[in-house]
């Protein structure tokens, strides 16, 4: 016991306050990320807000005005939902692969909380099948 007072004693009595130097250091490197960093970058201005429900996958994306139908051109099968930014996203991908001699294809797209569920459900049910 005593041992462990008189370690905490002798690192308590080493920590000292910066010199000086050590403070003129510190304010030329902030001085030169100030100069270096873009102002767009200095703050952050992005604020996204999204209800608990759509967090969670509780929403209906054939209802939702995020969301967007595929064309059948781009997916293996009809029915399939995007958010409108990632379809437009993919739209650009595409196009830019077919001048590539690649075809893109959609096989998966938004699945809600429901649809997971029942997803994995399958899954799960071919697995516990497979090893009997």
């Amino acid at each position: 016991m005593r041992y462990l007072i008189w370690m905490f004693l002798l690192s308590f009595c080493t920590c000292t306050a910066p010199d000086e130097s050590a403070k003129a250091a510190l304010i030329q490197e902030n001085a030169v990320l100030k100069m270096v960093m873009p102002t767009s970058l200095a703050q952050d201005t992005l604020t996204l807000t999204f209800d608990l429900n759509y967090l969670m996958g509780k929403f209906d994306p054939t209802q939702h005005s995020d969301f967007v139908l595929i064309a059948p051109e781009y997916a293996d099968r009809e029915g399939m939902y995007l958010r409108s930014d990632t379809y437009a996203a993919f739209k650009q991908m595409h196009s830019d692969a077919l001048k590539e001699g690649i075809k893109l294809v959609i096989r998966s797209a938004t699945r809600n909380f429901e649809a997971q569920k029942t997803h994995l459900g399958k899954q799960m049910d071919r697995s516990n099948k497979n090893r009997k």
